[in-house]
């Protein structure tokens, strides 16, 4: 467990970019990726015109 502690330490520690801080205030207010997953590579499941649907 020392080892997690320090590797989590070093990791809050460490100096963050700015697009990181704004991510982190943000948080999934704002949609800052490009899912990996298109209609194109789910087999036409339809899930992200779901997704978007519920968020709507």
């Amino acid at each position: 467990m020392d080892k997690i502690d320090e590797i989590l330490k070093r990791i809050e520690d460490s100096p963050k970019s700015f697009k990181w801080k704004m991510r982190s205030k943000v948080g999934t207010a704002k949609t800052w990726y490009k899912p990996v997953e298109r209609p194109e590579t789910v087999g036409g499941f339809l899930i992200w015109e779901a997704l978007s649907e519920k968020e709507e």
